[in-house]
């Protein structure tokens, strides 16, 4: 978010600093910065960018596009970086909600993404770039982490990775202990070993109740830190007389040979900026008043905007507009400090800003319903949102959470906003009550353990999911073929079913995501919601052992890797078919038995209904059928 052009007018006030704590390396006539709090998101989108720059750029979609492993990889090293020259990290902070009067600036994202989906799916009409073991793979070097490259005009249009921050998170807090971390320096910065012992980064990270603006600002006050951030809103807060923002972009290693990392030889560049001293130079209050100029004033220069930050001879209007624009920026960092952020549930950004709807819906809800944002994945989007899929395990998630709640704060429905064609709109999704949710867990729990029987492996085995997600796909609706064995083997093993890679094949990885990641809202709102019965026990149990998300979110092939060599593909196929058609047939059987007595689902509410597992007949009053089967 931010201020657009906010920061150019302000880079000539900029100031030029190491970040360096390491004291035999500082020198005289340079000011240093030893300490910072990190805005999370940020650092993971900045890293996603400077990856993405480095790209071969004989790659296009989604060879190009850095994945999730890969941006968990680069903002590690961005992290052990800093470590390494001594610079202590205080707080990594990501946003856990957005206030309900951000609703408009989240639709707005949506529909950015969705129109670079758009685009590039109009723009490849003829075909996608083949999709291979090295193609388009990030070398996440120190080059490419902390040296700057203009973004090729080519990847301007690049749709983003939408798990990549959640992916960041869990890897912080789980991933990346001291052992994984030297093991990566060792392939990723060709070091050794590491002398710094501070590398507990789990300790530190940490999902607010709220945006992580406000949080930084209040960690940096009393920490005397600087704030790593790109986003300009930063300036716009009380750091006080000495606190200062850095941006991301502006960080740079110089010194030493690129060829030859030589870590000691190696400084960490940046420049601050202040916002009390600025507006001291302007002459001007803060920046408050400054910024709120700018946004009204866009076009206005420097000269001007100073002039009208100092004039008093506002009418009531723009008064009342100032003072709704400052609130944002004044809320009482003081509260933030003492709430107790340990006891916050881990959960994933949009499952957590679920939870604080129901929490505390005077802050973060503003209609008649709670909403879940839900990204706009790299799909086909000439195709039905890839979100159908998986559609009802959110349901019984949402559902889960619902009943958990005392009667007078439930709600009747939750709305998804999703794409919809060409647009992003609501699906208004009924809730079921008890009775219906456990029905449908224990129809749940009798599909895993129906796969699970098939399968010969683990249950902790990511190709156990692929399975499971396959056969939702293929076996849970009539009208989809089950597909040849061959091109599905090769699909496992390449990531294409035909002879090129296309749009179908992003369209299948994306349908299978949408499925796993259905199951993970389901798993972390049966978490906090504290069920005992056995059925919810057992669920849990179960879908404990999905894959962590920097798995779940890559490739295809990438996933069959972590747990199956290619000679064991076919056997993988075969038991795959074998599901597939036990499947077909029982559900052939089910719907005549549905036809004479149709199941029930939760209470429609706007024509909408669910229908149960299982059930290969779905409403076509259900938006996503309106729209092509992917």
């Amino acid at each position: 978010m931010g201020i657009p052009r906010l920061r150019r007018h302000l880079h000539p006030f900029s100031e030029t600093v190491l970040l360096e704590g390491r004291l035999h390396n500082r020198h005289e006539r340079a000011a240093y910065v030893q300490s910072v709090v990190i805005d999370g998101p940020s650092l993971v989108y900045h890293v996603f960018c400077r990856l993405l720059s480095w790209s071969d750029l004989r790659t296009g979609f989604p060879a190009a596009q850095p994945t999730c492993d890969e941006v968990s990889c680069g903002v590690m090293t961005y992290l052990l970086l800093l470590t390494i020259a001594g610079v202590k990290i205080e707080k990594i902070c990501f946003d856990g909600a957005l206030p309900s009067r951000k609703r408009e600036t989240r639709l707005s994202r949506l529909e950015k993404s969705r129109k670079k989906l758009e685009l590039l799916r109009m723009k490849t009409q003829c075909g996608l770039q083949q999709l291979n073991d090295s193609s388009g793979k990030c070398a996440i070097s120190l080059v490419n982490v902390l040296r700057s490259r203009p973004l090729p005009v080519r990847f301007n249009d690049l749709p983003e990775n939408p798990f990549i921050v959640p992916a960041v998170l869990e890897d912080l807090r789980y991933r990346w202990n001291k052992e994984n971390i030297l093991i990566m320096a060792r392939d990723v910065l060709c070091i050794q070993s590491v002398e710094a012992t501070d590398l507990h980064w789990a300790d530190i990270t940490i999902m607010v109740p709220g945006e992580a603006d406000a949080y930084c600002v209040h960690i940096a006050q009393h920490t005397g830190s600087s704030v790593l951030t790109n986003d300009s809103d930063l300036l716009l807060y009380d750091l006080g007389h000495q606190g200062s923002i850095i941006p991301l972009d502006s960080i740079e290693l110089v010194g030493g040979d690129v060829s030859k990392p030589n870590l000691l030889k190696w400084q960490i560049k940046a420049l601050r900026l202040s916002p009390a001293l600025i507006a001291h130079r302007l002459g001007i209050s803060n920046m408050l008043r400054f910024a709120f100029e700018l946004k009204t004033h866009p076009n206005a220069g420097l000269a001007e905007l100073v002039q009208r930050a100092n004039s008093t001879n506002t009418g009531s209007k723009e008064a009342l507009e100032y003072q709704l624009f400052i609130q944002e920026y004044q809320e009482d960092l003081h509260a933030k400090g003492r709430r107790d952020l340990l006891s916050i549930p881990h959960l994933d950004a949009r499952v957590s800003e679920l939870f604080w709807q129901y929490e505390f819906p005077h802050t973060h809800m503003s209609l008649e319903a709670p909403q879940m944002y839900l990204a706009v994945l790299n799909e086909d989007h000439a195709r039905r949102c890839a979100w159908a899929e998986g559609r009802l395990y959110r349901n019984i998630a949402y559902s889960i959470l619902n009943t958990s709640r005392p009667a007078c704060e439930r709600f009747a429905f939750i709305d998804e906003l999703v794409r919809r064609g060409g647009r992003i709109t609501v699906d208004r999704m009924a809730l079921g009550d008890e009775d219906w949710v456990m029905r449908e867990t224990r129809l749940l729990c009798a599909r895993l353990r129906s796969v699970e029987s098939e399968f010969s492996g683990d249950s902790t085995s990511p190709a156990y999911w692929i399975m499971f997600a396959l056969c939702e796909l293929y076996g849970g609706d009539l009208r989809f073929a089950i597909p040849d064995p061959a091109r599905l083997s090769r699909f496992l093993i390449l990531g294409r079913m035909g002879k090129r890679f296309d749009w179908t094949d992003v369209h299948l990885t994306a349908q299978i995501q949408s499925v796993l990641y259905s199951l993970r809202i389901l798993r972390q709102l049966i978490e906090i919601s504290n069920a005992i019965h056995d059925l919810m026990v057992e669920l849990r149990s179960s879908l404990i052992n999905l894959p962590p998300l920097h798995v779940m979110m890559g490739s295809t092939p990438s996933m069959m890797k972590e747990s199956l060599y290619k000679h064991s593909v076919n056997e993988f196929v075969k038991q795959i078919m074998q599901l597939l058609a036990k499947e077909h047939s029982i559900e052939a059987a089910d719907n005549v038995e549905t036809t004479k007595h149709p199941s029930s689902a939760p209470l429609a509410t706007q024509g909408q209904c669910e229908p149960q597992a299982g059930n290969p007949f779905k409403k076509t009053d259900n938006m996503y059928d309106i729209l092509p089967v992917g």
